[in-house]
C-alpha cells in the first residue's frame, strides 16, 4: 500500500467503477483519486496492477500507489493517480471545435507511443477514446489512462505486427491478413459448429435414431 497522505477534494469524474477526486497531498500536490468500495474494487485493483507495469514509459498516466480508507463507514479502496490539470482529451476537442493541426501531431505522437509501449508488452488497451486520453501539466501532455488487462493472444499479437510492419515489402496485404490464423480461425469454428449443428438435426430426423433406447440416443447425441 501507498505510504503517501492525502486528503480528498472535490468529486471531479464518476465512472461504472467510482469516484474521481482531486486530492492534495500533505506535501501540497495536487493528485487524483480513483476510489471505490472495497467490496466492488477488483477491477480497480487489476487496474493499478496494470499501470504498474507502465511506470517507466511517459506516455501513460503515473500511479503512485494506492491505500485503504473508511470514510462515512465504507471502507474504500483508492488508488493515486496523476493529476491531469488539462482534462481529457474528449473535453479538448469539444471546448475548440476541433483542434488545429499542431496539436494532432502532438497528442496523436505522444498516443502512439504510448500504445507501442502496451502492445510490445503484449497488452492492448480495450477502450483506448478520446475520454481515456488525459491532457498533463502545462503542456498538457496527452497520457493514456483507464487501462485495463486485456492480454492479446500470440496469434493477436502476430497479426498487428503484420498490420503495422515498417517494411511495405514484407507489410501483409489486406488479402494476406483476411486469411491471417488470428481471423480465420473464428471462421473455421463457426464452420465447424455450423457443421455440427446440421449433423445433430440430420440425426434427429434419421429413422435408425428412433429406433434405438432412450440411453443409446442420448449417447449417439453427445458424440456429434
Amino acid at each position: 500500500m501507498a505510504s503517501i497522505g492525502w486528503s480528498r477534494g472535490r468529486t471531479i469524474g464518476k465512472g461504472a467503477e467510482g469516484i474521481v477526486t482531486l486530492a492534495t497531498t500533505h506535501n501540497n500536490f495536487s493528485i487524483a483519486v480513483k476510489s471505490s468500495l472495497f467490496s466492488c474494487s477488483k477491477s480497480l485493483q487489476k487496474e493499478r496492477e496494470f499501470l504498474n507495469e507502465f511506470q517507466d514509459c511517459s506516455q501513460i498516466i503515473r500511479c503512485f500507489g494506492a491505500d485503504v480508507t473508511k470514510e462515512d463507514n465504507n471502507i474504500l479502496y483508492n488508488i493515486l493517480l496523476e493529476y491531469a490539470i488539462g482534462g481529457n482529451l474528449a473535453h479538448r476537442i469539444g471546448k475548440k471545435s476541433g483542434l488545429p493541426d499542431f496539436e494532432v501531431k502532438k497528442y496523436s505522437k505522444s498516443i502512439l507511443l504510448g500504445l507501442r509501449v502496451v502492445h510490445g508488452r503484449g497488452f492492448v488497451h480495450g477502450d483506448n477514446k478520446p475520454h481515456n486520453i488525459l491532457l498533463v501539466g502545462t503542456e498538457k501532455t496527452a497520457k493514456i489512462a483507464d487501462l485495463h488487462d486485456d492480454k492479446l493472444s500470440k496469434q493477436a499479437e502476430d497479426f498487428l505486427n503484420k498490420c503495422v510492419d515498417r517494411d511495405p515489402h514484407s507489410r501483409w496485404t489486406a488479402d494476406l491478413l483476411l486469411n491471417h490464423p488470428f481471423l480465420s480461425s473464428d471462421n473455421n469454428d463457426v464452420h465447424q459448429r455450423k457443421r455440427k449443428e446440421l449433423k445433430l438435426v440430420d440425426l434427429c430426423n434419421s429413422t435408425e435414431l428412433k429406433r434405438l433406447t432412450n440411453k443409446r440416443r442420448r449417447k449417439l447425441v453427445e458424440r456429434c
